[in-house]
């Protein structure tokens, strides 16, 4: 047996379905929506922090190495052989105290309390690799980015 339904019914339930937004997916696993603002109890917006992120590069400037975000201490690698200046670019916030260990050419202590961006300039010529450490102490992020 057939049922005939009138062509303005069909039309109707066509246009209907077609005009429905589609459903949202589910959320993914394991993932979650970061907030750039979030809500008071008031309903007014506040601002949230970004991100802390690896400083950027000048323009025709070559990374060499590195790091970050991170929260602890850290041996990063090393710095490849080279002539010329050299760019220590680091961030961090946080309370607590930083070090940017470079071998045995320098040691550098930038102040973090509360926030901290730092360039730190350096003419070397490196006959060797250079190893590279950032030690710090307390709750401290730090990011950081050597260049040449």
């Amino acid at each position: 047996m057939r049922i005939r339904l009138p062509a303005f019914f069909v039309v109707a339930s066509l246009a209907a379905a077609c005009s429905a937004a589609p459903p949202s997916p589910p959320p993914s696993p394991g993932r979650s929506a970061t907030p750039t603002a979030t809500t008071t109890p008031t309903g007014t917006p506040s601002a949230t922090r970004a991100p802390l992120r690896v400083p950027a590069m000048d323009e025709g400037s070559k990374t060499l190495l590195k790091a970050g975000p991170s929260n602890g201490s850290m041996d990063l690698g090393e710095i490849p052989r080279g002539k010329g200046p050299l760019w220590v670019l680091f961030d961090c916030r946080g309370s607590g105290k930083a070090q940017v260990i470079l071998g045995t050419e320098a040691t550098l202590n930038p102040t973090c309390e509360p926030d901290g961006a730092f360039a730190y300039k350096m003419d070397l010529t490196l006959s060797r690799t250079l190893p590279v450490q950032v030690q710090v102490t307390g709750e401290l992020e730090w990011a950081l980015r050597i260049t040449r």
